[in-house]
C-alpha cells in the first residue's frame, strides 16, 4: 500500500506525491488524467539510496 499526498487538483487532472519515511528508497508521483482515462506513475532516488528513475502507465478497466 502506498499513500498520497494532493499537491495539485485541476479540471485536467490530479497529481500527487507518494508519502515517504527514511527506510523508503524512492520519491514516486501519480499523474492522473480523466479526460485521457490514463494515469502515470513515476520514481526517483530519494535520500542515500541510488535508484533508477522511471515510469509506468497504469492501465486499468475501461470505463
Amino acid at each position: 500500500m502506498r499513500l498520497y499526498r494532493i499537491t495539485s487538483w485541476s479540471d485536467n487532472g490530479v497529481e500527487a506525491e507518494q508519502l515517504t519515511t527514511d527506510a523508503d528508497c524512492v520519491q514516486g508521483t501519480l499523474q492522473i488524467n480523466p479526460g485521457e482515462q490514463g494515469a502515470r506513475r513515476s520514481w526517483k532516488s530519494f535520500g542515500e539510496c541510488e535508484a533508477e528513475p522511471g515510469y509506468a502507465i497504469l492501465v486499468g478497466d475501461p470505463l
